[in-house]
């Protein structure tokens, strides 16, 4: 039995979650940045280390670095499944180029089973970005409390902070805001539990509109392979199968 393409594999076994870069900065430059902490953030920092009868020029270089990790940007990797909303007439030409000449139209009811969501695109140095940013320190800040031991300690509890990820898992910067991207979203496994990497999304040809592959010589032993599967799943709802188009043509 030969072996199966990345593509066929997709369309008998899932579509595959895999780990995703994440990343949230709200300012690029250093210096604005410091100056947005400056002015911004550690006031409401010293207001509540005053409220602990402490004060920030008062903490020891442990402490100093608690509060510096706790304010700057975050990073991390989530497993997720990504997809492009492709609007009527568009040119594929970058989308082959950038993302490879396989791939599959899914049906948007598909995406809202699967809780696909549209992300959000923020500029760093945005309006946006300062905004997000102001909120989710506005809901770290009164977590700061004093250890007797370790001192100066931040207390967001884990529900909290996977309320964080889950949350930054649809944020992209806005460099990539051609992509109009949707996202499904896996366990990211942060603060405990098993990470959803690896794990396949079940998707029948029913749900599928076009099958791209690479060449038109491919396009043949694909309907061939799709239309065994079809016997397989019941179902006479089969994709079209399309060698690089320059445009996907309107469904009818």
């Amino acid at each position: 039995m030969r072996e199966l393409t990345f593509l066929e594999q997709a369309l008998t076994e899932g579509l595959l979650l895999t780990d995703h870069e994440v990343e949230f900065r709200p300012i690029t430059d250093d210096k604005e940045f410091n100056a947005l902490l400056n002015q911004e953030i550690y006031p409401k920092i010293e207001r509540k280390l005053g409220n602990l009868d402490r004060f920030r020029g008062n903490v020891s270089d442990n402490e100093k670095q608690v509060l510096s990790y706790g304010v700057t940007n975050i990073s991390g990797k989530i497993p997720m499944l990504c997809f492009t909303e492709i609007a009527e007439g568009r040119i594929l030409s970058n989308q082959h180029v950038g993302f490879g000449a396989y791939g599959i139209i899914v049906k948007r009811a598909w995406l809202e089973e699967n809780k696909a969501e549209r992300v959000l695109y923020v500029g760093e140095n945005s309006p946006i970005s300062r905004a997000l940013y102001r909120i989710l320190m506005d809901a770290k800040i009164p977590t700061l409390h004093i250890d007797k031991i370790k001192g100066i300690l931040w207390g967001q509890t884990r529900e909290e902070m996977k309320n964080v990820w889950n949350l930054l898992s649809y944020v992209q910067v806005r460099r990539h805001l051609e992509e109009l991207e949707w996202r499904i979203v896996g366990e990211h496994g942060f603060l405990g539990g098993e990470r959803d990497t690896g794990k396949r999304l079940p998707i029948r040809l029913d749900d599928i509109d076009y099958v791209f592959v690479q060449n038109d010589s491919e396009v043949p032993t694909t309907r061939e392979f799709i239309d065994i599967l079809a016997v397989q799943q019941k179902t006479a709802r089969i994709p079209t199968v399309l060698a690089q188009p320059e445009k996907i043509p309107s469904v009818v």
